[in-house]
């Protein structure tokens, strides 16, 4: 893959594009399939968190250095007064979540808490307008072959 792409987030139904395009990026920058999927569950949960807390931005894949792919979720919405906070599971910008809210509300993910987990690094930036949240993924290394 060469150069970035970026997809814009209005709606709920552009996470599901999001998705999609986040498998085929990674496997075309060489992730394998299982890497690949949680690349897109990274994908899927900063472009979730574009919908419910900016309303609309921009999610942009990018090749960050050979075998790194860098996902960037950029807005300008009110933005996150905890980054810290907001990468536990169970917490969002504004604090935890009510575990029963949390539980009707079904969810299978946990928000930044899964982006931390899946990604190599995490961080955050903005300027008072616009907001980035940027996620790191390496490939691993190759297995060392085995001699007989």
């Amino acid at each position: 893959m060469s150069g970035a792409r970026a997809l814009p987030v209005e709606v709920s139904g552009d996470v599901v594009l999001v998705q999609r395009a986040a498998v085929a990026v990674a496997e075309a920058t060489g992730f394998d399939r299982r890497s690949s999927h949680e690349i897109a569950l990274v994908a899927t949960e900063l472009a979730t968190n574009i919908v419910r807390h900016a309303g609309r931005g921009t999610l942009i894949f990018e090749p960050f250095e050979p075998g790194a792919l860098r996902i960037c979720a950029r807005d300008r919405g009110p933005g996150i007064a905890d980054f810290g906070r907001a990468l536990e599971d169970g917490c969002t910008a504004r604090g935890p979540v009510d575990p029963f809210a949390r539980a009707a509300a079904a969810r299978l993910h946990s928000g930044l808490g899964a982006v931390r987990r899946l990604s190599d690094s995490v961080e955050y930036w903005t300027d008072g307008t616009v907001n980035e949240v940027r996620a790191l993924r390496r490939r691993p290394p190759p297995a060392p072959r085995r001699s007989r």
